[in-house]
């Protein structure tokens, strides 16, 4: 499946936000912070290994137009919704992207956290979850026993099958159309997955909060 062009993210309309849009940053959520307790995060309690407490997860989305996310993730239609727009080749070439920030991630020459890079939810029913889950190890012990038969090519790498936990979730979340970006670190400010192009605000949205959108928009319009 080719990743769109443009991807979305809905937000409330608060100082973070405001914030990310002026330094030019994502926030990488860990997995335990995901509002679905059927996500990835059910992968860790499973087998009960720090790795994925530290993981950073970054959620969009393919529609800026679906109202039940409006609703769930945008303060009730009063926030707004954030269109990103991948880099072309020549600006990954030109430059590294970065953040406005002091600290960010300096991105490796494939730039593995722009949109292009960004993969699709596996939407799965109860049953092909529980399956799913079961192939995962159920222990420290089964980790270490993985990691040796990696080592000695009987194998592929554990931690590229723990990896895809990231990427499913319940059937019931499908309407989100979500992408997905993922980093060794979480809970922190990583520079944008690509240019901020337009910004979508909900039908509550005040008109203080539209002339701060106008004025944010403007300045973008002025880095282009």
């Amino acid at each position: 499946m080719t990743t769109p062009k443009k991807l979305y993210k809905y937000a409330k309309f608060c100082s973070n936000t405001i914030s990310s849009l002026q330094e030019s940053y994502v926030w990488y959520a860990t997995p335990q912070t995901l509002n679905d307790p059927f996500d990835c995060d059910l992968v860790a309690r499973e087998f009960d290994h720090g790795w994925f407490e530290s993981h950073g997860v970054l959620s969009l989305s393919a529609t800026n137009s679906n109202v039940i996310m409006w609703s769930h993730y945008a303060g009730c239609h009063s926030g707004l919704c954030i269109e990103y727009t991948d880099y072309t080749d020549e600006q990954l070439n030109r430059e590294p992207i970065q953040s406005r920030l002091k600290s960010y991630v300096k991105p490796v020459p494939t730039s593995p956290l722009t949109i292009r890079n960004a993969r699709p939810i596996e939407y799965l029913t109860t049953e092909e979850m529980n399956e799913r889950l079961s192939k995962f190890p159920q222990s420290l012990g089964e980790v270490n026993e993985r990691i040796r038969m990696h080592n000695t090519g009987e194998r592929t790498n554990i931690m590229e099958e723990l990896l895809e936990a990231i990427y499913i979730k319940h059937h019931d979340w499908s309407y989100e159309r979500e992408y997905r970006l993922d980093w060794m670190e979480g809970a922190r400010a990583i520079y944008s997955p690509g240019h901020v192009t337009a910004l979508y605000l909900g039908m509550y949205a005040t008109p203080q909060h539209c002339a701060i959108a106008v004025r944010i928009a403007e300045s973008l319009n002025d880095r282009a």
